[in-house]
């Protein structure tokens, strides 16, 4: 286990430096409702309360924001995104580990290695990790913290106790709702590959201990919403029954789990990965029983997990956070299997040099798009610092459109102007009473 572990440390590490390379010298802004907390942090009586319906909805991510803000640990530095790039990793590989070693280790292996084999399994969990569809979560402050759901995920399947795997799901739905129905479903993925390949039924005795700890679980988090919703004021997310309405979130779902997209969808990218996952499932190793299998799972199951995303009514791609990381660990599944064979080199490379293309292209894309929002950003603020500090008290400043000029991405919604000026008053000293006037 210990030798396992370092591999995955080390994995990890090499992914974040591949991260740190590919944002090196860039600046990520705030987001939207990071502005909103940001601003509250410089109130003196800053407190955990400050965070209202998250603190209900999630409580552990609000916990981990408020120490993040209170100590000022993840302001404009992208220190706090390589930590949790880096735990992110660090799940996501372990999540890999447990589920390929008991997909029917016999399907995930191919002929024996040849001595001359040069691409291994390694290279495609490096890519794995950068991902670059999961912007929402991994690149906003506020929603940073949700990847440690990731890391308590793994701790569950590995954990041997029912009270320990109810303690590691507890810290999970804690972070972000997301992860309710991946926890569920996650043991049982295997299961469901036997019983569909070889009608191998499950274990009845780990089925109901699985499900006894899930509930314990989810009855304890909402135990805990209930609690603090006594205390702390706190509104519910409306959500949406309707036929019509589900249909739309189907299509939306399935865009964000399966196109690579940044607010919109990018075909020729997502072709080529569906051309590299095509690929990876013909020569998979085993009859073709077992590739329908996977193909037919590879749909079915993301979808599941994302399924409470279907009753929301807005956009929000951190919401079917849990069913693409099932979709990512059901691909290192099939990669695994690929990856095993000894023949077929050329292939090897050419799917792996194409994945690497797809996801470093579109996330240098991402990367881009936010420095560049930064540095319009900084440069907006240099002239309006100037103008607060020159203007005469009391004073009252006529802001024009403050998302001009920026591409497109959440970061300066009309809800947050107000207090994203507030913020840039506050962080540079400027104590003053000031007006913002917004045309």
């Amino acid at each position: 286990m210990g030798r396992l572990m370092r591999k995955h440390l080390v994995l990890a590490g090499l992914a974040t430096l591949v991260f740190i390379a590919l944002t090196w010298g860039m600046h990520f802004p705030l987001m939207a409702d990071d502005y909103i907390f940001a601003l509250k942090a410089y109130d003196p009586s800053f407190s955990l309360g400050a965070f209202e319906t998250l603190l209900v909805k999630r409580p552990l991510a609000s916990l981990v924001n408020f120490t993040l803000l209170k100590f000022d640990l993840f302001n404009s530095q992208m220190l706090g995104f390589y930590l949790f790039f880096f735990l992110h990793s660090l799940g996501l590989l372990g999540i890999i580990k447990w589920m390929s070693d008991r997909l029917n280790p016999a399907s995930l292996q191919g002929p024996v290695k040849s001595a001359g084999i040069k691409i291994g399994f390694e290279p495609f969990l490096i890519m794995l990790c950068l991902y670059p569809c999961l912007h929402e979560v991994l690149y906003m402050r506020l929603s940073a913290p949700y990847s440690l759901g990731i890391v308590f995920l793994a701790l569950m399947l590995y954990s041997t106790s029912i009270w320990s795997r109810v303690l590691w799901m507890f810290c999970a739905f804690s972070l972000f709702e997301t992860f309710v129905i991946p926890a569920l479903l996650l043991p049982f993925v295997p299961d469901l590959f036997d019983f569909l390949v070889r009608r191998q039924v499950p274990n009845v005795r780990k089925v109901f201990q699985h499900s006894v700890a899930w509930v314990m679980a989810l009855g304890c988090y909402f135990i805990l919403r209930y609690a603090l919703s006594i205390y702390v004021p706190s509104t519910s997310y409306q959500l949406d029954f309707s036929l019509f309405h589900l249909f739309s979130q189907v299509k939306q779902n399935l865009s964000l789990l399966w196109t690579i997209h940044f607010f919109k969808e990018y075909w020729v990218l997502s072709l080529l990965e569906w051309l590299v996952i095509l690929t990876s499932l013909f020569y998979f190793p085993g009859e073709n029983r077992r590739k329908w299998v996977f193909a037919l799972m590879l749909l079915v199951v993301p979808f599941v997990a994302s399924a409470q995303a279907l009753l929301i009514n807005y956009y929000a791609p951190r919401a079917v956070y849990g069913g693409v990381i099932l979709k990512i660990v059901l691909l290192g599944c099939v990669f695994k299997g690929f990856a095993s064979r000894a023949d077929r080199e050329f292939c090897k490379v050419a799917v792996l040099a194409l994945l690497c293309c797809v996801y470093v292209n579109q996330s240098m894309r991402v990367f881009a798009i936010k420095s560049s929002n930064f540095e319009v950003l900084a440069t907006k603020e240099a002239a309006w610092i100037e103008k607060m500090q020159n203007c005469a008290e009391p004073c009252s400043l006529v802001m024009g459109n403050l998302a001009q000029d920026l591409h497109q991405d959440w970061v300066l919604p009309p809800f947050v102007y107000q207090s994203y000026l507030k913020w840039v008053q506050l962080r540079h000293g400027i104590t003053k009473q000031i007006e913002f006037k917004l045309n």
